[in-house]
């Protein structure tokens, strides 16, 4: 497959320093004490020492296709990543074709189906539309994406694909830096930072879903409150907020899974972490089995920094295991067992 994705690894993560401040993390405000080795939370529940065991292989399959349920209304949906998206070079069968993903996600509180195919106009890098609509299609060849409808549990993302490619078209050349889009309930957000040139006409598919694995947790968020400094020889403190960006309550039993990975490298991929520094506990989840409609809970977080760990700055991952999502990021410096 000759198929290549050019983004970043989108870290969400909040570090804190200074004496006592409310800080604002995804909507939610927070009383915060800091100092320079730990921080802590005045409701987050406390850490329990649960060990566990990562489990193996990626989440279960779904069985097949979801039955069709109510359509997503406007305020169901939210757009993700819309101030850049990874674009997608195809060179399959000597293909020129480029692209990228449009993903929203069901925010509300109950399952919906977002059918259809999206309307994209391509715009330049003023917002002007330039070229025609794009039509139904795709140009990438080694793409296989799940056919639609997308019927989304709450938390679930949906994705299209908008791609161009020049071979076997004669016209003008355009040069698209996002679109607009469109869907057929109304709802309506714009890519930005998305290039894509050529002198074919655009093409969008069917929504579809993202992926055809079953996760737990797709309706919940994680943040980092990490402090700026952990002592190599010594437990590293912080907390781990949990977020529900749905309308839905999202129930937690059996406690999740979650591995703490420490990495000096930036680059960071699910599937390596046991080449890291890491540790997999299960969650203390017992106060709270649910997490309501738009609401977040705080928990306790501990990790040991060895003797020997590299001192500077270094990557701290949370990862829900059993999912995969959600995951987070935090940069902390690490400093030798005296403090320097």
């Amino acid at each position: 497959m000759d198929l290549t994705i050019h983004g970043r690894f989108r870290r969400l993560a909040v570090v804190i320093a200074g004496a006592a401040l409310v800080v604002a993390i995804g909507g939610f405000a927070v009383a915060v004490r800091t100092h320079p080795e730990h921080v802590v939370v005045e409701d987050a529940v406390p850490w329990a020492d649960l060990p566990a065991t990562r489990p193996e292989g990626p989440p279960p399959m779904r069985s097949g296709p979801r039955p069709a349920k109510p359509d997503c209304s406007p305020d169901d949906l939210e757009a993700l990543w819309p101030d850049g998206a990874a674009t997608i070079s195809d060179a399959a069968g000597g293909s020129d074709s480029t692209g990228f993903s449009l993903l929203v996600r069901n925010v509300g509180a109950s399952v919906c189906t977002l059918p259809g195919f999206p309307r994209v106009q391509g715009v330049d890098r003023d917002g002007k539309p330039i070229g025609p609509p794009a039509e139904e299609g795709r140009y990438l060849p080694s793409l296989n994406p799940l056919a639609g409808p997308a019927t989304l549990n709450p938390g679930e993302p949906a994705r299209a694909y908008v791609s161009i490619a020049s071979q076997g078209c004669a016209g003008p050349r355009h040069e698209y830096t996002g679109a607009n889009v469109t869907l057929d309930n109304g709802f309506k957000f714009t890519i930005h930072n998305a290039w894509l040139s050529g002198v074919c006409p655009l093409k969008v598919t069917e929504w579809g879903p993202l992926s055809n694995e079953d996760r737990r947790f797709w309706a919940l968020e994680a943040h980092l409150v990490t402090p700026p400094f952990a002592r190599a020889g010594s437990d590293f403190t912080y907390v781990l907020e949990l977020i529900n960006v749905t309308s839905a309550r999202v129930g937690l039993l059996p406690c999740p899974i979650f591995t703490q990975a420490l990495s000096v490298e930036e680059r960071f991929e699910v599937d390596k972490v046991d080449q890291m520094v890491h540790y997999t506990n299960r969650l203390n989840c017992g106060p709270h089995s649910t997490i309501g409609p738009r609401a977040v809970v705080r928990y306790q977080m501990k990790v040991h920094i060895p003797d020997a760990y590299p001192i500077g700055p270094t990557q701290l991952y949370w990862i829900a295991d059993e999912s995969r999502q959600p995951i987070a990021g935090a940069t902390v410096n690490v400093t030798d067992s005296a403090g320097t």
